[in-house]
């Protein structure tokens, strides 16, 4: 009988290792950043006129603050903001509050030819930044953003300017009075009193500097009457104060009567 010979036991296959994907750690949340959100229906530019026209924006913040937020709305002229500020706290920092744009209507021609002008409305931000009612809040103090010192980029206010350099002559016409010799007569000797014989004169619009008027009189009988004053001066605080200017008028040479100094009626001669 053969003898069996042994056998080797087979060692069972070793599995081999299963990769793992590894787990990337969470990425840390960036603290916030302070934020005034500014919105307003005009696009890039806001059109108010001086007479009446208004525009408007919204403001509101985009991080709760640590503390009370005063924001404050300054301009480089021409306009004002009602209200001139506002104050958002963590309570109801996100909701948006109408700021109106109106121009101020000034009386000054401001000179463009187009009749508009640019202005600037500028926004600033004062907080003290200590956390406020720690206590009541639902996150920690940590966790909420100062907002002292935020400054808002500019916005272009296009302001139409109702006003055109003028200057206003209060009447249309004067009356004088010269005596039988042809020479003018004035207020209480005369036919005609003050009020007839000058007129008075202001300017429309405030100017910017100094406004010098000359009263000369044209026409071809020019030469036979004179206005006083011959010039007034209108400065930038004066410029709507009536100025009166008193006429004046003689005959003409040639129609002066040859009778002398004595007390003869000329009636041809009075004006």
């Amino acid at each position: 009988v053969p003898s069996v010979l042994p056998t080797t036991p087979v060692p069972s296959p070793v599995p081999s290792p299963v990769p793992t994907t590894p787990v990337p750690s969470p990425l840390p949340t960036p603290d916030p950043v302070p934020g005034v959100n500014i919105t307003y229906p005009g696009g890039d530019v806001h059109l108010v006129s001086e007479d009446g026209v208004e525009s408007f924006f919204m403001v509101n913040l985009m991080e709760e603050p640590l503390a009370t937020v005063k924001v404050n709305f300054t301009s480089a002229g021409h306009v004002t903001m009602d209200p001139s500020f506002l104050e958002f706290d963590y309570k109801d920092y996100s909701t948006p509050v109408k700021v109106v744009i109106r121009a101020i209507d000034d009386h000054v021609d401001e000179g463009d030819v187009r009749g508009t002008f640019l202005t600037k409305v500028f926004t600033n931000l004062t907080s003290t930044d200590e956390c406020e009612d720690a206590s009541s809040r639902s996150l920690p103090c940590g966790q909420f953003v100062g907002y002292d010192g935020v400054v808002v980029a500019p916005m272009t206010v296009n302001v139409t300017d109702n006003d055109v350099a003028q200057v206003l002559i209060q009447k249309a016409y004067v009356n004088t009075s010269f005596d039988n010799y042809g020479d003018a007569l004035t207020e209480g000797h005369g036919q005609h009193s003050l009020a007839d014989s000058s007129y008075g004169v202001r300017l429309v619009t405030q100017p910017t500097s100094d406004v010098n008027v000359t009263t000369s009189i044209l026409g071809a009988d020019a030469q036979w009457s004179t206005a006083s004053p011959a010039f007034v001066i209108f400065t930038p605080e004066s410029w709507n104060q009536t100025v009166r200017v008193v006429v004046t008028s003689t005959a003409a040479t040639a129609r002066r009567p040859v009778c002398g100094r004595q007390r003869l009626r000329c009636p041809e001669l009075v004006g």
